[in-house]
């Protein structure tokens, strides 16, 4: 799902009906994502400007609770996907900040 939606993100071409069905399915299966996949899931949803606030948000939670696993690259693109989308999620900005902090 992650790589579906990162293939179209980099081509910029926003598919609703795909990009829904991403979404929906994304959110049935939240709990098996790894840290990749939720960075590359919500780096390419903010790209295409698709997902509300709800998406962002339930991607966020699963982030903070998997955020000791996300390497560089995936907190900076989360952090900059959220910032895109003008969401603010304290406590996942709080877990990427510390994080960022720990490899630096």
């Amino acid at each position: 799902l992650a790589n579906l939606a990162w293939g179209h993100a980099t081509m910029a071409r926003h598919d609703e009906a795909l990009l829904d069905a991403i979404a929906d399915r994304a959110l049935a299966k939240l709990s098996e994502f790894g840290s990749q996949d939720l960075s590359i899931t919500v780096w390419s949803f903010a790209k295409l400007a698709h997902g509300d606030g709800h998406f962002f948000e339930a991607l966020g939670d699963a982030s903070v609770v998997k955020i000791h696993e996300f390497g560089a690259q995936s907190l900076g693109n989360t952090g900059w996907a959220f910032a895109k989308r003008q969401i603010l999620l304290p406590t996942l900005m709080e877990a990427v900040s510390a994080a960022t902090c720990v490899r630096v």
